[in-house]
């Protein structure tokens, strides 16, 4: 499971950092006595965005959604969690979170926003289940 709020917070764009990154894994992963498989940087930040997205639109944190994301303001085709992608002129504004993580939310098909949501809601109950014990 996609844990690790850091990458969402920092995310490298430039290619030579990311190789650098990519060079640190696999040093470390050599260093390992059995085979380890491990997605790419790039699949696992973006599947932490997709989590981390999930979790601010439907109020698992106290933040205000409406302050990183924006909705259209008409129907659109897809699933009816789609964002509105505002446009912006910085490569600090192009890169933050909330405006890198809306092309990857909306390109996602209808039965994974869903199966989100059945992750989460398992999770909250396998969890209070947990905390029940305690």
């Amino acid at each position: 499971m996609y844990t690790s709020v850091t990458s969402v917070i920092w995310n490298p764009y430039l290619l030579k950092d990311i190789h650098k990154l990519q060079k640190v894994q696999d040093r470390c992963l050599a260093l390992c006595h059995e085979p380890i498989q491990l997605d790419s940087l790039e699949k696992r930040r973006n599947g932490s965005d997709m989590c981390e997205t999930y979790k601010i639109l439907n109020h698992k944190y106290k933040i205000n959604p409406d302050s990183l994301f924006q909705r259209p303001t008409r129907e659109l085709r897809g699933h009816q969690l789609k964002l509105h992608k505002v446009q912006v002129n910085t490569n600090v504004a192009k890169h933050f979170f909330s405006h890198r993580a809306v092309d990857s939310w909306n390109n996602q098909i209808v039965y994974l926003v869903h199966v989100f949501l059945l992750l989460f809601i398992l999770l909250d109950i396998l969890q209070n289940k947990f905390l029940s014990y305690f």
